[in-house]
């Protein structure tokens, strides 16, 4: 049987993946019938961004042998991997400012992160922002952020959001 684990927020379903005994589809959760021998348990599809354990009565690569009237359950949990998240910010000093980029808290969803630093996020959509800095500088959101600082992620994806406070010439 199959089932799923969504502690970062993944939307995966049991019946998303198509369960498979010897190359052949089986059904979640009835039981099959196969003769003596090695076989070989396994799935294919479904979204990505889940990692896959073997269970039960098979071994990790999803092995188990049967001897004439053994019965056996095999179990596989897609567990969602929790993506990450990284602000990276430039500070643009051409018009005499000097500030740099530490003068700035970065934050996600409201909580500082740090410049660079991979940031684990539940699956969905979050707000880069930051807080602080000296006046006379203008922010960019740019990388897989759009320009208000709004970012979607997916289950398994990594993402990079950018903030460049380029100074402002003075008038």
């Amino acid at each position: 049987g199959e089932t799923v684990a969504k502690a970062a927020g993944g939307r995966g379903v049991a019946g998303d993946r198509r369960l498979l005994v010897d190359g052949g589809a089986v059904a979640n959760g009835v039981p099959s019938t196969v003769g003596a021998g090695a076989h070989s348990v396994g799935e294919s599809g479904g979204p990505p961004g889940y990692a896959a354990t073997v269970g039960g009565d098979c071994d990790l690569s999803g092995s188990v042998t049967l001897a004439p009237g053994d019965s056996r359950t095999c179990t596989i949990v897609n567990d969602d991997i929790a993506p990450t998240l990284t602000v990276v910010k430039t500070v643009v000093n051409d018009d005499g400012g000097t500030a740099v980029a530490g003068d700035w808290t970065l934050l996600v969803d409201g909580g500082a992160v740090a410049n660079g630093v991979p940031s684990t996020v539940s699956a969905g959509a979050h707000s880069v922002g930051e807080s602080g800095g000296p006046p006379g500088y203008a922010a960019t959101f740019g990388g897989d952020c759009d320009l208000s600082g709004s970012v979607t992620l997916a289950p398994g994806d990594s993402k990079t959001c950018t903030i460049v406070n380029d100074d402002i010439a003075p008038t």
